[in-house]
């Protein structure tokens, strides 16, 4: 936990440094779809299995600059929040820009099962006017660490995330 905040610190200090670049607030809905796979480490004989996870419905909230994006997530059914950080690669076409992203994130929910994310994927943004504008993403994302407290048990997790959201730029 302590290296991630000390990574996020970093990702805010160099966009702080980048205060020529345009800078975008919003928020809107998010589905974030996980597969799980769970073994037992405890050395009983029980079973493993693999499962998908239904749909996980929430918001999001977004402030991002040219190439950088740092966003908060609130999901439901399973209370989570998610932090994440980003790069991303602008590619201007006309009203509409095209954003390949990668980035890390962190996941917390219910304050029991803790992940941290490596994502990537694309974001497109399409703009209603000079200030205004429309943004989608959908990224996908592997668990590089799942802890689960009190359980001697060993998760594999990977998911799809697709957002929806309205923008500002400021």
């Amino acid at each position: 936990m302590k290296k991630f905040i000390a990574t996020l610190v970093i990702f805010i200090c160099v966009g702080s440094a980048l205060s020529a670049a345009d800078l975008n607030v919003g928020g809107g809905l998010l589905v974030n779809v996980d597969f799980i796979s769970i073994h037992d480490t405890s050395g009983e004989n029980v079973e493993d299995f693999d499962f998908p996870v239904l749909p996980f419905y929430g918001f999001y909230a977004f402030v991002d600059m040219d190439y950088i994006e740092f966003d908060l997530g609130l999901l439901f059914f399973m209370p989570a929040f998610e932090i994440g950080a980003y790069g991303k690669f602008p590619i201007k076409l006309g009203v509409i820009t095209l954003s390949p992203m990668v980035g890390i994130e962190f996941s917390n929910a219910l304050f029991i099962l803790n992940s941290l994310f490596i994502r990537a994927g694309l974001g497109i943004d399409i703009n209603l006017s000079k200030s205004i504008f429309i943004r989608t993403d959908a990224l996908y994302g592997y668990a590089l660490t799942n802890s689960i407290i009190f359980f001697p048990i060993n998760i594999n997790r990977h998911s799809v995330k697709i957002r929806a959201a309205i923008g500002f730029k400021l």
